[in-house]
């Protein structure tokens, strides 16, 4: 860490396995997400003690939710997982409006890399997050033919408070 970087890409897969091993709600699902909860807190305290914190994009999501000890339904508790980004030129406390694929965190991280969008690639950069509008055409459909679609975080137990600085 002490070298430093622009994206930090942060996955917990946790609270998926705790779900169908023990049920989504339950004692331990939750005290799963709680763990998780604390591992964002260390992973921030870990930016901070560094002097990343202010220079470095934190994406950080986890695996779909579920119902009972199942999932693969339509349902929202299926199929809406967090999908948190903070950092430089994010706008802070904002709500994203706009229905968000697995795929765009990809498209996310290389856009504020800077690198080059391949024509065919799956996903589009989040760019709402950042205040701007789509660059590319698709983005921001309410629909994508995709496997699996991730929602805002809204109204759920998922919910990280995040104060970055913009630009």
């Amino acid at each position: 860490i002490a070298d430093g970087f622009e994206v930090l890409f942060v996955h917990f897969p946790g609270p998926d396995a705790a779900g169908h091993n023990y049920g989504w709600m339950s004692d331990t699902y939750l005290g799963t997400v709680a763990n998780s909860d604390e591992a964002v807190g260390r992973v921030l305290a870990a930016l901070d003690g560094a002097g990343l914190r202010d220079s470095t994009l934190l994406l950080v999501t986890a695996d779909h939710g579920g119902h009972g000890e199942l999932h693969g339904s339509d349902l929202p508790e299926d199929m809406t997982i967090p999908w948190i980004i903070a950092g430089p030129g994010v706008v802070a406390g904002q709500v994203l409006q706009s229905p968000i694929t697995v795929y765009d965190t990809a498209a996310t991280a290389a856009w504020a890399l800077g690198l080059p969008m391949p024509d065919d690639m799956d996903g589009n950069p989040v760019l709402e997050a950042f205040g701007q509008t789509a660059i590319r055409p698709g983005a921001g459909l309410a629909f994508r033919p995709r496997p699996k679609v991730i929602f805002p975080v809204r109204g759920s137990p998922w919910y990280v408070e995040v104060s970055f600085p913009g630009p």
